[in-house]
This record gives C-alpha cells, sequence and structure tokens, in this order.
C-alpha cells in the first residue's frame, strides 16, 4: 500500500533542549497512577512499562544542534542499574543507536553510523520486537532492536547485530524520559541538544509498512489516524494535548492514555508550535 503525505496536519510542537540540563519525563508512579485511571484496570506492563515478551516501538522527529556522546532521543530505565532498561538516540560521532539492557547486566545494542545524522530534521523509529532473531550473538536470546531512518530500514546492512531479551523494569522504577537517558552506563546521563517534535510510544512492533506510514513522505501527520492506533500508548509534542508553562511545562499525551509529562530545565518559551519536515 502506498501512504501519500497527508499535507493537512499542523499540530506539531517542537521542543529546544540545551543539550545539558532540558529534558520532560513521567515518573513510574505517574505512569502506574495513569494506567490505573485510564488504561486497562491497571495494566501498565503494556503500556509504558513493556516486559521482555512485549514488543514496543518508539517513534520520534529530531534535529541535532551539536553532535555529542550521549545524546538522548527517549529513555526508560532505572538510573545506575544494571539489570534493566532501554534507551534510544545518538551515541557517538552520527551514530544512531537503540541499547538494551539485558539479563545480568548485558548489553545488547543496533548502531549504524550516518553521516547525516546531524543535518535537518529526522524521523526515527526504533522497534523492539520479541519474536525474531537479531544477528549474531547471544543464541538463547530472540529479540530484536530495530533502527528506522526517514522510513529506510537500517536494521541489518551496515548496522551492528543486536539482540537480546529487556529485562523486566518494574512498574515502580524507571521512570520514561524524553531528551534525556537515565542510565549512566550507556549514555552519561546524556541529554538531548537540539529539536524534539511528535514522540510517540507503540505497545507493538510496528512493520516497515506501517512505519512508512508514519513516516508520511517526510513530515508529521495525525496519528490518530494511524492503521494501528489501537496500539497508539503515548504522544507528546503533538495532536490535540495541550502544552502550558509554570515554573515547569506540562506536556499532554495526546494518545488519551493520560501519560503526561512535566519538564525539568526547561525554560518558558522553549516549545512553540512549529513546522516539522525532512
Amino acid at each position: 500500500m502506498t501512504y501519500f503525505p497527508n499535507t493537512t496536519y499542523n499540530k506539531s510542537k517542537i521542543a529546544s533542549l540545551d543539550g545539558s540540563s532540558d529534558y520532560m519525563l513521567i515518573t513510574a508512579a505517574e505512569i502506574k497512577t495513569a494506567a490505573t485511571s485510564t488504561n486497562n484496570g491497571g495494566d501498565d506492563a503494556s503500556e509504558l512499562n513493556p516486559t521482555k515478551d512485549e514488543s514496543f516501538t518508539v517513534s520520534a522527529w529530531s534535529r541535532l544542534d551539536a553532535t555529542n556522546t550521549g545524546d538522548c532521543i527517549v529513555s526508560k530505565c532505572n538510573l545506575g542499574s544494571a539489570e534493566d532498561g532501554w534507551m534510544v538516540g545518538n551515541s557517538g560521532t552520527y551514530v544512531m543507536q537503540f541499547s538494551i539492557d539485558g539479563a545480568s547486566g548485558t548489553a545488547y545494542r543496533r548502531a549504524h553510523n550516518l553521516n547525516d545524522f546531524e543535518y535537518g530534521w529526522k524521523h526515527n523509529v526504533f522497534v523492539y520486537d520479541h519474536t525474531i532473531a537479531g544477528g549474531s550473538g547471544n543464541t538463547a536470546q530472540t529479540a530484536s532492536c530495530l533502527l528506522y531512518l526517514n522510513g529506510s530500514d537500517f536494521s541489518s546492512t551496515g548496522a551492528t547485530a543486536a539482540k537480546g531479551e529487556i529485562q523486566v523494569v518494574g512498574t515502580d522504577a524507571g521512570s520514561f524520559n524524553i531528551g534525556r537517558s537515565n542510565f549512566s552506563a550507556f549514555y552519561g546521563n546524556g541529554y538531548w541538544g537540539g529539536y524534539l517534535s511528535e514522540v510517540s510510544y507503540w505497545n507493538a512492533a510496528l512493520s516497515a509498512e506501517e512505519i512508512q506510514e508514519l513516516f508520511n513522505g517526510g513530515r508529521p501527520s495525525d496519528l490518530k489516524l494511524h492503521t494501528k492506533v489501537s496500539n497508539l500508548k503515548g504522544w507528546w509534542l503533538g495532536g490535540d494535548g495541550t502544552v502550558s508553562f509554570s515554573s515547569n511545562y506540562t506536556v499532554q499525551d495526546s494518545s488519551g492514555s493520560g501519560f503526561h509529562m512535566t519538564s525539568a530545565g526547561m525554560a518558558d518559551g522553549s516549545i512553540i508550535n512549529g513546522t516539522v519536515a525532512v
């Protein structure tokens, strides 16, 4: 199926992050409270706390100001823990990376060198698919980390193979962060330096066709119209969710799941309405 770009959508919010202290988060306790009140009778494991047997997809539009080791787009993990978590972003010089922490602190990474990663807006998609093998590595493990940039799959050709089962991030531990890693061993609490918009979380491994639908020919679209909208469990900096400031930003979740974010370190005026396009 061919998806033609939807050019009528104009609800993107752009967050400008300084690369040193700016980020947004929802704490583990807030995730549990929101899941209890709005989703599945409190089953937040299928929302923002995936187990090793639950696939998920993270999507975000990003633009780097500078390439610094540790630029993290989204993370969900325990600070300082060697046992659980995952994080996605830019690690090193123009390296797009998806890292998960497996059993006994074993790290599994999928990385690809992208010489143009720092230039202009990019659409990044990271998929954790627990059902497929991920190339060379620990053959006892079955899960895969997959990378897509601007609708293209970078998970095999020229990429570092990675597979492994993510450790369970307990329902009472590990915040969900946008613009910061919460895991010092991988990204050194790396903050994103640049711009982020239209961040979404799906409790399924989206297919290549469904990711093309997300890419929408190089510009954001209304995710409520996406084929897999039933799996959309978080949507920030886009859609109908409001953004308000009172000492910190409150960034509403446009998916309807109730996972609203609070900013840290961000000044008033750091989030604006704007146009995002490749």
